[in-house]
């Protein structure tokens, strides 16, 4: 049985590309609606923000080919919210923006 959300996953990628580009962020965002991860209660807490127990979305973002950046990072968007709240880097520490 499936959980409703507020936000379908075309939405979702409309969200965080949107908030991708309007902050030019490195990368490309993934497109592709089979690779959002959904987290029907997130069991994290934060100081700065607390999403524990809220469902949020995972968009993955690809950095270019370089000889530098070989990692992505993770957008994390609020299905309540439907923005983008904090990010996760290449090792899933959780980053917020100012």
């Amino acid at each position: 049985m499936k959980k409703k959300t507020n936000l379908s996953p075309l939405q979702v990628i409309e969200i965080g590309k949107n908030f991708h580009s309007n902050n030019k962020l490195e990368g490309e965002c993934v497109l592709d609606p089979n690779l959002l991860r959904l987290e029907h209660s997130y069991p994290y807490e934060f100081e700065k923000m607390d999403y524990k127990g809220s469902t949020l979305w995972f968009m993955l973002v690809k950095y270019l080919p370089n000889n530098f950046l070989f990692e992505d990072y993770t957008l994390v968007i609020s299905d309540k919210e439907a923005k983008v709240v904090f990010y996760l880097d290449v090792n899933g520490h959780p980053r917020f923006f100012k």
